[in-house]
């Protein structure tokens, strides 16, 4: 949703074509996979770097004749047929992920009615331990001439998503972060098995990789018993629409109205098993759920004017007024200890309840707006505007504040002496124009707390307002086309 003079406005406004329903089918698919990613040693590579590693670090620390000091720690390990283990740690982290997108439209319209429905369905697999994103959509628009002096409309947007990933350590401050997968397939020893002759898990008895035949302590996850161990789930369910209805009240003055919502729910899951292997092993799992609604509304009404007098002289009115409401709730809670690996969501039975918290907050924001506009022959232009705003968020004595402004403009090219010149060969369209605004703080951008001033050079000015002339002068050389202003 937008907000603006004329309040929000879902965007989505795709519309038919008169003539017969108009219905179309799109389709596409693909594949996607890790590129460039460095070349890493292989197990005997591995060994010998190592080795010398462990070698150098005896020499050094004064015990290269003590026996009881390792000169070599990292050894090859062999599977059950006799045969090099020689694992490439990317086969585990990444594949090769497969996508295919849906998307069916029906439009069309006869002489008072316009139509547009479409639906979409897409299933996308990353290529990061198959990470997936499913979304569902449907969209509707229809707009609708009752008669000569009343129409109505709508538009709607429904989206249902679910994404679930596994932790890659690509947040930020997270790289180095012992269960990050993109990490893990970089520092893992291709002289150890992700899996044990048997099938199962290599892991030690605290849940990390086994060390194969090497004879140091591991310290990282086995990724193919972490990923399995685990879940990071997100869905949002998104409903984004408008009613709105225009009313010819007299010949040139027209009411319009507009209810609009935007309204999603997003809940946010994170499972870590108790299981060996998982992350969550020492705390005997765990679990946590976040939840968000977000719930905003929006009405607006305004009434405008638009006459021609003597054909040159052109004159709108428009008076408005607008009223929104934005409320969000969202609460979140963690469990540990699962009495039973059975349970993998927040209502099993867990022993612990580790941590929980939510917030609640509300927003209102009223404005009555007015704007004059007028024009001479499409040649001289004058606007002049003000609103007042009002915000629940600010104080007892300063929830409202008053903006307004003034500009000028001047198209020469409208101007005799101008076409008539070589230089509109050259230039094309000239225009010049120019504003003056008086404005305070900016109050409409208060989400989260936070207050954004409306010019960087107002903070000297608070809580008074603060005049300010504006010239602006821009040129774009378009098609026949230069704007200065």
């Amino acid at each position: 949703m937008v907000r603006g003079q004329q309040g929000c406005i879902d965007r989505n406004n795709q519309k038919g074509k008169q003539g017969r329903a108009k219905v179309t089918y799109d389709v596409w698919g693909s594949a996607v996979s890790a590129t460039r990613l460095p070349k890493l040693l292989n197990a005997s590579q591995y060994i010998d770097i190592k080795n010398e590693a462990v070698l150098n670090n005896k020499i050094l620390s004064g015990n290269a004749s003590n026996d009881k000091v390792a000169s070599a720690l990292f050894f090859p390990q062999y599977d059950a047929n006799g045969k090099l283990v020689e694992t490439n740690w990317y086969d585990h982290v990444y594949n090769t992920g497969y996508s295919h997108n849906h998307s069916l439209a029906v439009s069309g319209a006869n002489a008072n009615t316009q139509y547009y429905f479409s639906g979409n369905y897409s299933d996308q697999e990353g290529f990061f331990a198959k990470n997936s994103f499913d979304r569902k959509g449907l969209r509707f628009n229809i707009e609708h001439k009752v008669n000569d002096w009343f129409s109505l409309g709508s538009n709607l947007t429904y989206n249902n998503t679910f994404n679930d990933a596994k932790n890659s350590g690509s947040l930020p401050s997270s790289q180095l972060l012992l269960i990050g997968g993109a990490r893990l397939a970089l520092v893992l020893p291709p002289n150890v098995s992700a899996y044990k002759d048997d099938g199962s898990y290599n892991l030690s008895s605290t849940g990390l990789l086994g060390p194969g035949a090497n004879l140091f302590t591991n310290t990282l996850y086995n990724p193919e018993a972490l990923f399995a161990n685990s879940k990071y789930t997100t869905g949002n369910d998104h409903i984004l629409g408008n009613l709105h209805a225009s009313l010819n009240l007299l010949k040139n003055l027209k009411f319009t109205t507009t209810y609009a919502v935007d309204r999603n729910l997003s809940t946010t899951k994170t499972y870590l098993s108790p299981n060996l292997g998982s992350s969550g092993y020492t705390n005997g799992g765990s679990v946590t759920n976040v939840s968000s609604l977000r719930n905003n509304w929006n009405f607006t009404n305004s009434l405008s004017y638009d006459q021609v007098f003597a054909e040159k002289h052109a004159l709108t009115l428009l008076v408005g007024y607008d009223i929104q409401k934005y409320d969000n709730d969202s609460w979140n809670a963690s469990q540990n200890n699962a009495s039973d690996p059975f349970f993998e969501n927040f209502q099993g039975n867990w022993t612990t309840l580790s941590g929980a918290g939510g917030s609640v907050t509300e927003r209102f924001y009223r404005s009555t707006f007015v704007r004059a506009t007028y024009n001479y022959n499409k040649r001289y232009f004058l606007t002049a505007n003000f609103r007042r705003d009002g915000n629940s968020a600010l104080g007892a004595n300063s929830k409202y504040g008053d903006f307004g402004g003034v500009s000028l403009g001047w198209s020469v090219f409208e101007e005799d002496f101008y076409k008539n010149s070589s230089l509109a060969n050259l230039l094309g369209d000239l225009r010049f124009r120019g504003a003056g605004v008086r404005s305070a703080m900016e109050i409409f951008r208060l989400m989260n707390h936070s207050i954004s001033i409306a010019h960087r050079s107002m903070e000297q000015c608070l809580p008074g307002a603060c005049r300010r002339r504006v010239i602006r002068i821009w040129a774009g050389r378009l098609p026949n086309r230069l704007i200065w202003g």
